[in-house]
């Protein structure tokens, strides 16, 4: 027995080392990367073509590639294409292929940095949370940020609305608005909106602006265009707002939903109908009134949680679209 294994260890050490070389490799054969410059598309002049060779190798060190040209395994080829004041820089791996604009020579290093590292991991740098970007590769075109114009629409609307609840009913609507519009998008910001009751008035002394009604102090929301590039387009919204009802009435938060549609939009005008349904999460304390006259008699008091609808036809205008240009 104890010939039997230096008998396997002659025999068997052998394929342990030909499987170790099938797997690791020798160390003269470890994987090395290289850079080759495109000349046939390079636009650089030639002292700064082999000044960029060499960041670009330096990048390629930091981000944990070996550069060992004579053994190279993985080629990096490196391009620099002219347009105007910028540079497109153009880089392709066996991990595929980026193409990236720079302002300037300068901004090299951090494009390399960021262009290997998103070959690399194959994500995305406009990806905040990839970690291709970080505060050492930040480009001046990702710090000058250039953001979609929208429209500053402000807006008066007129229409009848109805609430749930005793002694309420219908009657005009009158509200006032400002709406910052992008294509797709809409942010809606209400204010002043006013619901007169037509009831309002024979069950209570009127406490509100006009009477006893709801009176939305503000409302945030946010349009969806469902046809975001036509002149013409159907939306659906959804937003908070605050309302009172008179004095004794109650106050507090409510849920809005809105379809509507809008008209003009390649103008500076606007013309629209809107739909809303208001989902209070409060409730409203009415006192009754309409026989205080008669002393025998003590007032009603009712307790409520008033729904709304309402329908508005509304007109807007816009001074065109918001500058967002450096002075």
């Amino acid at each position: 027995m104890k010939h039997l294994a230096p008998i396997a260890l002659r025999q068997w050490g052998p394929v342990a080392l030909a499987a170790a070389a099938l797997l690791f490799g020798p160390p003269s054969a470890h994987a090395g990367s290289c850079v080759r410059l495109d000349t046939t598309l390079d636009m650089l002049a030639p002292e700064e073509q082999k000044a960029a060779a060499f960041l670009f190798e330096e990048a390629l060190g930091r981000e944990g590639r070996t550069v060992d040209p004579r053994n190279c395994t993985e080629e990096w080829v490196l391009s620099h294409v002219r347009l105007g004041h910028s540079i497109t820089v153009v880089v392709s791996s066996p991990q595929g292929r980026r193409s990236d604009r720079v302002s300037g020579v300068e901004e090299f290093p951090a494009q390399y940095s960021q262009s290997i590292r998103a070959l690399l991991t194959r994500q995305d740098p406009r990806n905040e949370v990839a970690g291709v970007v970080d505060r050492t590769n930040v480009t001046t075109a990702q710090v000058d940020l250039k953001r979609v114009q929208s429209d500053s629409v402000f807006f008066v609307r007129l229409g009848y609305g109805a609430a749930s609840g005793p002694g309420n009913g219908g009657g005009p609507l009158l509200g006032f608005g400002w709406r910052k519009e992008l294509n797709r998008i809409a942010l809606d910001f209400a204010f002043a909106n006013m619901l007169v009751l037509s009831n309002g008035q024979e069950h209570g002394f009127g406490s509100g602006p006009f009477n006893d009604g709801p009176f939305t102090v503000l409302a945030l929301g946010v349009n969806y265009h469902f046809r975001p590039l036509a002149n013409g387009t159907p939306y659906a919204g959804l937003g908070l707002g605050f309302t009172r009802w008179g004095s004794e009435g109650g106050k507090g938060l409510d849920v809005r939903l809105s379809l509507g549609y809008e008209m003009f939009r390649a103008s500076n005008l606007r013309l629209f109908v809107q739909a809303d349904g208001i989902l209070p999460t409060y409730e409203v304390t009415r006192t009754d009134w309409a026989n205080w006259s008669d002393p025998s008699r003590n007032p009603a008091t009712s307790t409520f949680r008033p729904a709304m609808l309402a329908v508005s036809l509304g007109i807007g205008w816009s001074g065109g679209p918001d500058d967002d240009h450096d002075d």
